[in-house]
Protein backbone atom coordinates (compact mmCIF):
# COMPACT_ATOMS: atom_id res chain seq x y z
CA UNK A 1 0.00 0.00 0.00
CA UNK A 2 2.44 2.26 0.47
CA UNK A 3 3.26 2.27 -3.30
CA UNK A 4 0.26 3.74 -3.83
CA UNK A 5 0.77 6.23 -1.14
CA UNK A 6 3.65 7.61 -3.04
CA UNK A 7 1.68 7.47 -6.26
CA UNK A 8 -0.95 9.74 -4.82
CA UNK A 9 1.23 12.26 -2.89
CA UNK A 10 3.09 12.41 -6.44
CA UNK A 11 0.51 13.15 -8.46
CA UNK A 12 -0.88 15.70 -6.04
CA UNK A 13 2.41 17.71 -5.58
CA UNK A 14 2.63 17.81 -9.55
CA UNK A 15 -0.47 19.17 -9.79
CA UNK A 16 0.56 21.41 -7.10
CA UNK A 17 3.66 22.34 -9.27
CA UNK A 18 1.71 22.90 -12.64
CA UNK A 19 -0.71 24.98 -10.38
CA UNK A 20 2.71 27.41 -9.19
CA UNK A 21 3.96 27.17 -12.73
CA UNK A 22 0.73 28.41 -14.80
CA UNK A 23 0.20 31.55 -12.26
CA UNK A 24 3.78 32.44 -12.68
CA UNK A 25 3.49 32.60 -16.71
CA UNK A 26 0.35 34.26 -16.33
CA UNK A 27 2.08 37.31 -14.50
CA UNK A 28 5.18 37.71 -16.36
CA UNK A 29 2.87 37.71 -19.65
CA UNK A 30 0.59 40.17 -17.75
CA UNK A 31 3.74 42.31 -17.23
CA UNK A 32 5.24 41.86 -20.74
CA UNK A 33 1.67 42.97 -22.28
CA UNK A 34 2.46 46.49 -20.79
CA UNK A 35 4.95 46.93 -23.18
CA UNK A 36 2.62 46.35 -26.22
CA UNK A 37 0.43 49.43 -25.37
CA UNK A 38 -0.29 51.58 -28.54
CA UNK A 39 2.04 54.51 -29.55
CA UNK A 40 -0.62 56.07 -31.06
CA UNK A 41 -1.22 59.60 -29.03
CA UNK A 42 -5.25 60.15 -30.33
CA UNK A 43 -5.85 56.40 -28.41
CA UNK A 44 -3.52 58.00 -25.59
CA UNK A 45 -6.01 60.26 -25.60
CA UNK A 46 -3.99 63.45 -26.72
CA UNK A 47 -4.12 65.18 -30.15
CA UNK A 48 -1.35 65.90 -32.28
CA UNK A 49 -0.29 70.26 -32.77
CA UNK A 50 2.69 72.36 -33.22
CA UNK A 51 2.72 73.55 -29.64
CA UNK A 52 1.28 72.51 -26.44
CA UNK A 53 -0.15 75.88 -24.27
CA UNK A 54 -0.34 75.12 -20.44
CA UNK A 55 -0.05 72.25 -18.32
CA UNK A 56 0.40 69.44 -20.79
CA UNK A 57 2.64 66.01 -21.32
CA UNK A 58 4.41 65.84 -24.90
CA UNK A 59 4.51 62.07 -26.23
CA UNK A 60 5.64 60.83 -29.03
CA UNK A 61 3.02 59.39 -32.02
CA UNK A 62 2.51 62.14 -34.48
CA UNK A 63 4.06 62.88 -37.79
CA UNK A 64 5.74 64.81 -39.41
CA UNK A 65 7.03 67.87 -36.76
CA UNK A 66 3.99 67.72 -34.41
CA UNK A 67 4.13 66.40 -30.45
CA UNK A 68 1.31 64.87 -28.76
CA UNK A 69 -0.55 66.79 -26.01
CA UNK A 70 -2.16 65.41 -23.31
CA UNK A 71 -3.47 67.58 -20.44
CA UNK A 72 -2.43 66.19 -16.93
CA UNK A 73 -4.79 68.65 -15.44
Amino acid sequence: MKKADMTIETIIKFVLVLAVVGVLLFLVYDKFSLFEQSNNCEERGGSCTEDCNGKTLLLAGCENEEVCCISIT
